[in-house]
């Protein structure tokens, strides 16, 4: 199995935009416990196939997560995808 990721390094945690599998990640470094934070797992392909908003980040269906972006306090945490 292939994978692609792009992490980033925040506040003692490593979160991931695993794009093989559609999904965030987060990785808590003291513990190595890793968090799942977006994404069903299933791929989100074509209009109307993506879901999630308005609703639990871990049930949204995602396309080859890309990208992360944090907010200054590590509150706030967006995902680009391909194709966006």
């Amino acid at each position: 199995m292939y994978y692609q990721v792009f992490t980033i390094y925040y506040l003692g945690n490593v979160y991931i935009a695993d794009r093989s599998n559609n999904r965030v990640r987060k990785v808590t470094i003291s513990t190595g416990i890793i968090s799942n934070l977006a994404g069903s797992g299933a791929a989100g392909i074509g209009v109307g196939s993506y879901s999630g908003d308005n609703g639990q980040a871990t049930a949204a269906t995602l396309y080859y997560p890309v990208d992360i972006v944090l907010d200054s306090l590590g509150t706030n945490l967006t995902s680009f995808f391909y194709g966006t």
